[in-house]
Order: C-alpha cells, then sequence, then structure tokens
C-alpha cells in the first residue's frame, strides 16, 4: 500500500487544522487508500507511518526556515534524499509550503517522530543528518539554525556529545576522528 494517499489527506488537513488536522486528514487518506486497493494496514501502523512522514516532511520544512529564508538549494537537497514519487510532489509541496511559513511548533513534530522510535535510533540519527545537510544547503549554517538542530536532537533524546558527533560528520566542523566515530581517544 502506498503512503501517498495518506500525505494527501495530511497536507489537506494541515492546510486547514495545523498538525492536528494532518493526522485526522490522514487517516482520511489512509481510509481512502483502503478502500481502493482492498488492503488492510493495522491502523497502528498506518498511523505510524502517516506521523512519521508527516514529521519528516515539516521539520525539513521548519529546517529550512530556520535562518528566515528558504533557498533552493534547502529544497534541492530535501528533494536529493528524499525519494517523493512523480505523481505525489505537488502533495509534498503543498505540506512543505505551509509547514516553511515558521519554524514555531517544530518541536510537536520532532517529539512526535520521537516517540514512534527507540531513543538514539539509527532512523532518528539519520534524519537529523537530513536537517543538518539541509541547515548546510545555502553553503552557511546560522545560529539559529544550529539552535533548531540542538533542540531536535535533545527531543531525539541525543546526548551533548552524540549531537556533536552527529553534526561533526555531516558538517566537517571538526577534524577530531575519535569525536565523529563517538569513541574516547583510548579507544
Amino acid at each position: 500500500m502506498s503512503i501517498w494517499g495518506k500525505i494527501i489527506g495530511g497536507a489537506t488537513g494541515f492546510a486547514f487544522g495545523g498538525p492536528i488536522g494532518a493526522l485526522l486528514g490522514g487517516v482520511a487518506g489512509h481510509a481512502i487508500d483502503k478502500i481502493k486497493t482492498k488492503k488492510k494496514l493495522p491502523e497502528e501502523t498506518a498511523l505510524k507511518q502517516i506521523g512519521f512522514t508527516i514529521g519528516v516532511i515539516v521539520l525539513s520544512a521548519k529546517m529550512a526556515k530556520a535562518d528566515g529564508k528558504v533557498t533552493r538549494d534547502e529544497i534541492r537537497a530535501f528533494k536529493e534524499k528524499i525519494n517523493v514519487p512523480d505523481n505525489e510532489i505537488k502533495n509534498v509541496a503543498k505540506l512543505w509550503d505551509q509547514a516553511k511559513r515558521t519554524t514555531d511548533g517544530f518541536e510537536i513534530y520532532a517529539k512526535q517522530i520521537a516517540d514512534l522510535l527507540e531513543k538514539n535510533s539509527s532512523v532518528l540519527e539519520e534524519l537529523l543528518k537530513l536537517l543538518i545537510i539541509i541547515a548546510l544547503a545555502d553553503g552557511k549554517i546560522t545560529i539559529s539554525e544550529i539552535n533548531y538542530l540542538e533542540k531536535v536532537g535533545n527531543i531525539f533524546g541525543f546526548s551533548k556529545e552524540d549531537f556533536e558527533r552527529i553534526y561533526s560528520s555531516k558538517s566537517g566542523v571538526s577534524a577530531d576522528p575519535y569525536k565523529i566515530l563517538g569513541v574516547s581517544r583510548d579507544a
């Protein structure tokens, strides 16, 4: 079953009702998908897919907005890392456009994703890396972007040391291989 029917509903719901509207719209999209495909996906699994997918799109858009201006490079970075089917690009773009208006409320989405996964999971680490890539896409990283990344990392359950290791691995800020690997010098 495709997740994208749920995204259509989620994007529409987000436009009209914010985070709660997105979830309700996603549930409606799930119901439509179920009717179209005659396949049943367990409700809990469907809701997790909806929440995770919407969360990734919204966190990415809000990351791009964190420095006050969303650039084409940031959008391109998202598109390069997230494979969206051609027929769903408009729907994802609608959700992205709604989310990028402000960074306000990103914590709700970060917590939603963190609650779906184990703390410090590799999926959360990869998502944080995606956000770092988006932040770096315009060639510079601002204090507001770093603050956003640190807050998301904290919500995801990463320690300060874990965050620094993840950030260093993508930004190249620290050339210390021990930090990048996350091990002590006597390892």
